[in-house]
């Protein structure tokens, strides 16, 4: 199934379509005698003397909309977090020596070509959708040598403004997340690396229609394992293997269900990623890379593979100076990286980002730049 599909057919049917405003009027037409505010009919008052049958048949409308809102969880919340969190930001590179790769054995490979036993590195991206809000997220990282380890504690920022989205059925959509990440990794005497990377903290909030539906999707658990192997003098290979557990919560507003309180909705969902990809230094200054990552999706009301092929090509042109291109399922970037003694800045921008959540939010476009020190 494409990836489309995850973020559509998965998701919460109420958001999406005139399922969602046909349940409202017949939840409000049930409970409060015709279509309107539940407040201008008050609470709902069930008459003395009427039959046993119409209590008993009261009583089985309520559960079912109860069961329903639950077996539909709230995979809505598996949007932001598996697009904008750590998995979602980090460029699928696996051999590639840059921070910002999702395998964390290139942690070691970035210090050992750079010479450096610590540093610190600040990231801003920025993500805007045409169907969907602009989401921000600054990322803040510090690295350090400690014996043969090398340790990096990342934290990422992230927050969006208020926009109609497409998965909401234009209704405006408000995110916001936070994530810490740490990571351990080693580089080997034959030049091989190991990582391993845990998030103890990643959580997203969402919010649609000021509040009518809102809820976090929250990882229990999440870690990746990663290598980097030299096959031969030009060619190296890198692996990457992730899982994670996450328990999303939604709550439903009154004037979305008809009913008289809050309804909160609850999933667990998980997340498999799996990794691989060749780097070749063709000629001096020169890197390529090919790689592709398959990640399924599972909980109670998904189960969906989606795979994302990733190229990138890296020159630089002296000692200084680099340009860098690259394509991420159908999307195209430029990028450029400057150094400059212990200090190295660089952008780039891409063009039809992020494509596996056009469903979501329409098109993207993505900005980026970043400042290290390295020493």
């Amino acid at each position: 199934m494409d990836a489309q599909r995850f973020f559509t057919e998965s998701s919460n049917p109420t958001l999406n379509g005139r399922f969602f405003y046909f349940r409202i009027a017949l939840t409000k037409l049930l409970f409060y005698g015709r279509i309107g505010h539940p407040q201008e009919r008050g609470k709902l008052k069930i008459e003395r003397g009427k039959t046993m049958f119409r209590s008993f048949f009261l009583i089985f409308v309520i559960l079912v909309f109860a069961l329903v809102a639950q077996a539909q969880s709230p995979s809505l919340g598996m949007f932001p977090k598996a697009g904008y969190g750590p998995m979602g930001l980090y460029t699928p590179d696996a051999v590639s020596p840059y921070s910002w790769s999702i395998n964390p054995a290139t942690t070691s490979v970035a210090m050992a070509a750079t010479s450096s036993d610590q540093g610190a590195e600040v990231d801003y991206l920025g993500i805007d959708n045409d169907q969907g809000p602009y989401v921000s997220s600054i990322i803040q990282t510090a690295y350090h040598k400690i014996g043969r380890y090398d340790f990096r504690v990342s934290h990422y920022n992230t927050r969006s403004d208020k926009r109609p989205a497409l998965i909401t059925g234009g209704a405006p959509l408000e995110l916001d997340g936070e994530a810490l990440e740490l990571t351990v990794s080693r580089l080997t005497g034959n030049g091989s690396a190991f990582g391993l990377s845990m998030t103890p903290q990643d959580k997203f909030h969402f919010s649609v229609g000021d509040g009518l539906i809102s809820g976090s999707a929250e990882s229990r658990f999440q870690a990746r394992f990663g290598a980097v192997i030299p096959l031969k003098k030009n060619l190296t290979l890198g692996v990457t293997a992730g899982y994670e557990r996450d328990r999303l919560t939604a709550n439903y507003s009154p004037l979305v269900t008809g009913l008289p309180n809050d309804l909160i909705a609850t999933g667990k969902y998980s997340v498999k990623t799996g990794l691989i990809g060749l780097g070749y230094v063709p000629w001096q200054g020169g890197l390529l890379s090919v790689n592709h990552m398959v990640q399924k999706f599972k909980g109670p009301d998904l189960d969906d593979t989606v795979n994302t092929p990733y190229y990138s090509m890296c020159q630089y042109l002296n000692r200084k100076l680099a340009i860098s291109a690259s394509y991420l399922d159908g999307g195209r970037g430029l990028g450029v990286n400057y150094t400059s003694g212990h200090f190295q800045i660089g952008g780039g921008y891409t063009w039809d980002s992020y494509r596996s959540l056009e469903s979501c939010a329409g098109k993207s476009d993505a900005a980026w730049a970043w400042i290290t020190y390295t020493n």
